[in-house]
């Protein structure tokens, strides 16, 4: 089972980037002041138990983010424009990722990631 390499973002002037697995790994790394390494492992993880709990047939939620669901697709029969001949196309099953009102939200007012800087202090007694 192949495993998301690619995450796509919106930039502020809404031209579409393509923000590749390392890429992504590296600025969680760098946010979160982690080895990549970690962010990498935490990535690989998670991916398998959503794919793991799909395949048993759950949902997986994932709050302030979204929700990954199984659709099924009925089986569908086509008429060919170019000929009489008629095609059918098998039941399937697909995976769909359901993003949460957050997301939404943040992206339509142009969300931007604000540094969270404090400065510690210790006082002497």
């Amino acid at each position: 089972m192949e495993i998301l390499n690619y995450m796509v973002f919106i930039s502020k002037d809404m031209g579409e980037q393509l923000l590749n697995k390392n890429d992504f790994i590296n600025e969680v790394a760098k946010r979160c002041m982690v080895t990549p390494y970690v962010v990498d492992e935490i990535f690989n993880v998670s991916s398998g138990v959503i794919i793991e709990n799909l395949l048993k047939g759950n949902q997986v939620e994932i709050p302030k983010l979204g929700k990954f669901i199984l659709r099924e697709k009925k089986e569908t029969t086509y008429k060919n424009l170019y000929g009489n001949s008629e095609k059918t196309i098998g039941k399937m099953t697909y995976p769909l990722f359901q993003v949460t009102n957050t997301i939404k939200n943040r992206v339509k007012n142009g969300y931007q990631h604000k540094k969270i800087t404090s400065k510690v202090t210790f006082s002497k007694k």
